[in-house]
């Protein structure tokens, strides 16, 4: 079956996004994440709230995601790569984090 990229269409598919990343950081990549919720194996980040995510789905299965921001920037706002854009930061900006 062919990948289908496509915007998130209910709350079951944000929830399968957020525990894919803990997968991907927490367990296999080992990566601390102040974002992780206690006992719900999920990483939730606030930029969920004004993204378009974009998952990747074969069939009815999360094989990826992508988050897209335009103007919020949370707490990469002040990381130094970010700021190296600063004529353009944060009106002519967009942030794209993947997973």
């Amino acid at each position: 079956m062919a990948i289908e990229i496509r915007p998130l269409c209910s709350a079951a598919e944000l929830r399968a996004v957020q525990q894919q990343r803990y997968v991907i950081y927490v367990e296999e990549l080992g990566y601390a994440n102040p974002h992780v919720g206690p006992d719900t194996r999920v990483v939730v980040d606030a930029l969920d709230a004004t993204a378009q995510i974009l998952g990747a789905f074969d069939g009815s299965e999360l094989v990826g995601s992508v988050r897209i921001n335009y103007g919020q920037f949370g707490e990469y706002a002040d990381l130094d790569c970010v700021r190296r854009f600063e004529p353009y930061f944060p009106d002519r900006m967009m942030l794209i984090t993947n997973w």
